[in-house]
């Protein structure tokens, strides 16, 4: 048995090579070729490349944005656009922590489909929203258990 194992271990033959070279073992390529252009999440607006950074956070290279409106988180003014959820407003204003645990580790967005309950708040007095299943809404009034 110990035989097999070394066979199948030696440098430069089977899946060894296969695994040292960057092939799964069918061949195929596992590694993705550089493409041009941009880095992920980069480009005008995104900062280092000389872009407008006038709201951080926020990737707008050719995208109309509409009317922006602004919320109030835990007192204090925050921008956002309708439509966007209150979620990836937070996120961009800076505030990535929404809620604590019972031993008071911090939580936030996770999922944003609705499907985990770690980005709970309360809006407008109703508490448990949540923030990543809700609208952006003039006026809204937010509160974080942070």
């Amino acid at each position: 048995m110990s035989d097999h194992v070394s066979r199948h271990r030696t440098p430069g033959t089977g899946a060894s090579r296969a695994a040292s070279d960057g092939r799964s073992r069918t061949g195929t390529s596992r590694r993705l070729a550089a493409q041009p252009g941009p880095s992920p999440g980069r480009g005008p607006g995104a900062g280092s490349d000389g872009g407008d950074r006038s709201e951080p956070g926020r990737y707008r290279a050719g995208i109309e944005l509409p009317e922006r409106v602004d919320l109030v988180v835990d007192g204090r003014p925050v921008p956002a656009y309708p439509g966007e959820s209150l979620a990836a407003a937070l996120f961009a204003a800076g505030i990535r922590a929404t809620r604590r645990t019972a031993s008071g580790a911090l939580r936030g967005p996770y999922c944003n489909m609705g499907v985990c309950f770690e980005c709970l708040v309360t809006v407008d007095g109703v508490p448990a929203v949540r923030s990543c299943s809700v609208a952006v809404r003039p006026g809204m009034r937010v509160a974080t258990d942070r």
